[in-house]
């Protein structure tokens, strides 16, 4: 474990800048637990341009992020200051520039009064129970359904706690993106999973990344309507009636997606939001903080968790991923890392990755030296497997 110890607030500040490239505080909750993982405040330097980061529930390096996509969009999908979303999408890379990247695969509770009324474009969100914390997201909306995220690192969780209706249900658009979508195909099976690929347009509108994606409820009695790129799932809801929707995400193939998602089709959202905080508390721990002064030590773990949000696991179970040039390989090492901004980060980010997180920073090297011979460009290529420069 590495100390830091405050002899005065300008020391550590200092401190601060030169590990974690970004200081800038904004909403402060005022928890006073022991936990590393208590001292991060997801909200931080998500108001308008000052940080383009976003409260997504996520697990370190994860590339599943869900979060609220905001109505206007804001840098990364999000801005604290607005006042209604567009829904919850399952993708996005926290602290890039120009309008960040992701807003893939957008979900939008709906209750409406009748099955001929038109479902909103956004809706108001309730700021008051609006809450977030490491792995997870919550939020009441004007519809009186209550959203809850969490995450494993490439399956998205999102509960949906509904009022009574007989006109419920999910709009879910397989075109959406912060910067642009190329085209999409999708599958609905038999046993009510949607799956495919999603090609979008990657950071400052340079080149493209294709994802595959896997998506069920655990709402059996539903309908489930496909037109172009919307989905639509219809059903009734009791008071307070809970829908689990699982998001599996893979940079290899639609089937890859559908097994991960098979294979936490039992595991509960509790769960896996444990899980989450367990993950964060191990990234954490490896700093100890010595001051009195609560924010500062609620700066400096905030920017940790803002650190560890990328690069990216992309392999899949088998160790498989894909390069630049679209082919696939295989990882020789436990994981392999992508979404680069290498220019931002080789003065500070991988530095403080290197003292660390050392088996972390071992693998981001193998997977740095394996980029250019795998066909990687100056910014993105046209075959990108997820979000990077």
């Amino acid at each position: 474990m590495v100390k830091l110890i405050k002899t005065n607030s300008t020391k550590l500040f200092l401190i601060i800048i030169s590990f974690l490239f970004i200081a800038c505080s904004q909403q402060i909750n005022k928890k006073g637990n022991s936990k590393k993982s208590d001292f991060v405040d997801p909200f931080m330097c998500t108001s308008s341009e000052h940080g383009h980061t976003d409260p997504a529930a996520a697990v370190p390096f994860g590339m599943a992020k869900p979060a609220p996509d905001s109505d206007p969009l804001g840098y990364s999908g999000y801005d604290f200051s607005a006042k209604k979303v567009l829904g919850f999408s399952n993708t996005r890379f926290s602290g890039v520039g120009c309008r960040g990247v992701g807003g893939n695969i957008r979900i939008l509770p709906f209750v409406i009064s009748d099955d001929t009324s038109a479902i909103p474009k956004s809706l108001k969100l309730d700021k008051n129970t609006e809450k977030a914390s490491v792995g997870y997201y919550s939020v009441s909306l004007e519809n009186k359904v209550k959203v809850s995220l969490t995450a494993t690192n490439q399956v998205a969780f999102h509960k949906y706690t509904f009022p009574e209706s007989e006109n419920a249900g999910l709009f879910i658009d397989l075109a959406s993106s912060f910067v642009g979508h190329n085209y999409q195909e999708h599958l609905v099976d038999e046993a009510g999973i949607v799956s495919g690929k999603i090609s979008s347009r990657n950071i400052c509108n340079k080149g493209d990344y294709t994802l595959y994606f896997a998506l069920s409820t655990d709402k059996k009695d539903s309908k489930i309507i496909s037109n172009n790129s919307k989905i639509k799932i219809e059903f009734s809801a009791q008071k307070n009636e809970e829908v689990l929707v699982r998001c599996a995400l893979s940079v290899v193939s639609a089937e890859n997606a559908k097994t991960k998602l098979k294979k936490q089709a039992n595991v509960p959202f509790d769960v896996v939001h444990k899980n989450a905080i367990n993950k964060w508390e191990e990234i954490l721990q490896v700093v100890d903080v010595e001051t009195k002064d609560s924010v500062v030590k609620r700066m400096f773990y905030t920017h940790l968790y803002h650190a560890t949000q990328t690069p990216f696991i992309i392999q899949d179970q088998d160790g498989q991923y894909r390069g630049s040039d679209g082919k696939l390989y295989k990882t020789k090492q436990k994981n392999h890392f992508h979404g680069w901004s290498v220019w931002d980060t080789f003065r500070t980010k991988l530095p403080l990755f290197s003292l660390f997180y050392r088996e972390h920073y071992i693998d981001m090297m193998t997977s740095l030296s394996e980029l250019y011979k795998q066909g990687k460009v100056d910014w993105s290529t046209p075959t990108e497997p997820y979000k990077t420069k």
